[in-house]
């Protein structure tokens, strides 16, 4: 036991004589300005309105770049979809202009975002394209210095606006997912 002893403190004396002294002023960011990052999303589809939709499923690609440290511009391109209680298939195919911050504290991430843009949709033998805007927020964990995993929750708001105003409608469906981050 004496032995181990004294192995075990000349070892630790020998890696401390040849330790490397690390810069105070340096401070770990997980993100930076010119950061980006390239992520997909798999959804579950939770219709707020119309009432007559029961749950679905999306998908989303999306590309994002920091332009400060927490401050990020990006776009998302989705798949959704939503059966009815007809057993019929409600389609959307979001384009995404997105605006985002994100709050880090160490191997967490926090993102915000607000996007705009439009939405194909498509019912039956009716197609409509309109408006979208969609808040999101999640939480995600960096596992390394290219990948992180997380959650994230949304809304889509999708408004019709007709002729004739007694067809207008404004859909909401809330959508919570899993998604993987590719940082370069």
């Amino acid at each position: 036991m004496k032995r181990f002893l004294v192995i075990l403190i000349c070892l630790a004396t020998c890696f401390s004589v040849f330790a490397q002294e690390i810069d105070s002023d340096y401070v770990f960011r997980a993100s930076k300005e010119g950061d980006q990052y390239a992520k997909l999303n798999l959804a579950v589809n939770l219709p707020n309105k119309p009432e007559q939709l029961n749950v679905g499923g999306s998908g989303t690609l999306g590309y994002h770049y920091f332009i400060t440290d927490n401050f990020n511009l990006g776009g998302d391109i989705g798949f959704n979809y939503l059966t009815t209680v007809g057993s019929n298939v409600f389609y959307s195919i979001p384009f995404l202009l997105k605006v985002g911050y994100q709050f880090n504290s160490g191997s967490f991430e926090v993102p915000v975002y607000l996007g705009f843009g439009g939405t194909i949709q498509n019912y039956l033998d009716k197609s409509y394209f309109g408006l979208t805007m969609k808040p999101e927020i999640g939480v995600y964990y960096r596992v390394s210095s290219d990948w992180s995993f997380g959650v994230l929750g949304g809304v889509y708001i999708m408004p019709q606006n007709f002729r004739d105003k007694k067809y207008n409608y404004v859909g909401i469906i809330s959508d919570i997912s899993a998604g993987v981050r590719y940082h370069f």
